[in-house]
């Protein structure tokens, strides 16, 4: 079933669509459907269905985000509905299986299949003249923030016969060749995730490390920039895009020719728009929001001149919900947040007490695990990959619990990590 339910998250970045009246459905959705009735019928049979606290801190954001949908029509309520739904499945599916869950294989399947992802990015691109900036394929193009997040909790093992990627040198190995991947992708999120990864795993975590790493780090690119001016290229653009991201969207919103003119624009504009038009529909509403999915409908309903890449939706999780649901659906969203990070530090004190992980080491996991996520959907739009990376944050505490009761452990040594692990 661990293996089961990596491929089940892994669908979600084939980028395979069908439209069925208003309901687009994935590959996702129907491995999801298949899962959980087989969970389902197994827990029958075995008298046994657990429902970990996790799934109950999702009810209330679940609940806002459907009745917000149907304040905008029927038919937006009954497609978000669907969407719910369907997550909710995949949550409950992970749940009942917690206890015949093995963490090594969920890990490995994700970790090989997000590589074979990763390539298949990068020959579709190569072999149609793309060189570098392997970001066209919208779906595949975020394996290179998350493929660096389960890499990185697997080197804060012990490299012994239960780790399957063996030896410090032959993970560092693998770290840097992803890294001049993540650098040629041109992908601007995972370039600053993956910069916070190697930064927390060089230094182990400690503060004054941090800190000095991540001023000589800033002092690298800085003077790299420095050197090469903004022309000086598409991977030259994206880095100084990071680092002065008004640059590029100087022109007047309302001057769409200069916009048009040149696509480089475009990616910040967007954001830059929708920040401050969210402003303005957040003030306008800003205890229930305008609704889910209410910013794009509004924003063509004001703005019917607009291009389509100016009339997409936010892409950033939490100013959404603050616009669309409005304080009441951010404070749910956020609980969910807080009683997770709570959660998974007392699971991660009773690791500690049964001498199955250092607690340098348990926070240093937590960090490499939750604030790649919080970037991750600080700059992606709504969808079902929000609503999933979610459900998999609420759920995290509920795993750790099982390594503690051993029904879904990766093997105690896996666990266990010292001082010299890398």
């Amino acid at each position: 079933m661990s293996s089961f339910l990596a491929l089940n998250l892994l669908s979600l970045l084939i980028g395979l669509k069908l439209k069925v009246g208003v309901i687009t459905l994935r590959p996702f959705d129907a491995i999801t459907a298949i899962g959980f009735l087989f969970a389902f019928a197994l827990a029958c049979v075995r008298r046994h269905i657990l429902l970990p606290i996790g799934i109950l801190t999702l009810l209330p954001f679940f609940f806002v985000h459907v009745v917000s949908a149907f304040s905008i029509d029927m038919t937006n309520g009954l497609r978000e509905a669907v969407q719910v739904l369907i997550v909710s499945c995949f949550a409950l599916t992970l749940a009942i299986s917690l206890d015949r869950f093995v963490l090594s294989v969920f890990s490995r399947t994700l970790f090989l299949g997000m590589w074979v992802l990763t390539l298949y990015n990068i020959w579709w691109h190569i072999s149609n003249g793309f060189f570098i900036g392997w970001k066209r394929l919208n779906d595949p193009k975020h394996t290179f923030i998350l493929l660096p997040i389960i890499l990185s909790v697997v080197m804060l093992t012990p490299p012994d016969k239960r780790n399957w990627l063996r030896g410090r040198h032959s993970a560092w190995l693998v770290w840097l060749g992803f890294g001049v991947l993540v650098f040629l992708s041109g992908e601007r999120k995972a370039l600053i995730s993956f910069f916070i990864l190697s930064v927390l795993l060089l230094t182990r975590g400690r503060i004054k490390p941090v800190l000095v790493g991540s001023v000589i780090g800033g002092g690298v690119v800085a003077s790299a920039l420095a050197l090469a001016p903004p022309d000086s290229g598409y991977l030259g653009k994206q880095l100084h895009s990071i680092f002065s991201p008004l640059a590029e969207s100087r022109p007047d919103p309302y001057q769409l020719s200069i916009w048009e003119a040149n696509p480089e624009y475009h990616s910040n504009a967007q954001r830059l728009f929708a920040f401050e038009q969210g402003k303005s529909f957040f003030l306008k509403s800003p205890l229930f929001g305008v609704g889910t999915n209410g910013y794009q409908s509004d924003l063509k309903s004001r703005f019917h001149y607009l291009p389509e890449f100016l009339s997409l939706g936010i892409h950033n999780e939490f100013f959404r919900i603050m616009v669309e649901n409005g304080i009441v659906g951010l404070v749910t969203y956020a609980f969910v947040w807080v009683t997770s990070v709570l959660r998974a530090l007392k699971q991660m004190s009773l690791l500690n007490r049964h001498h199955l992980l250092d607690r340098r080491s348990s926070l240093l996991m937590l960090a490499v695990f939750y604030l790649p996520l919080a970037l991750f959907l600080g700059v992606e739009a709504s969808g079902s990959r929000s609503l999933v990376t979610l459900t998999l944050i609420a759920l995290a505490p509920d795993i750790l619990s099982t390594l503690r009761k051993g029904g879904a452990h990766p093997g105690s040594s896996l666990m266990r990590t010292e001082a010299a692990a890398l």
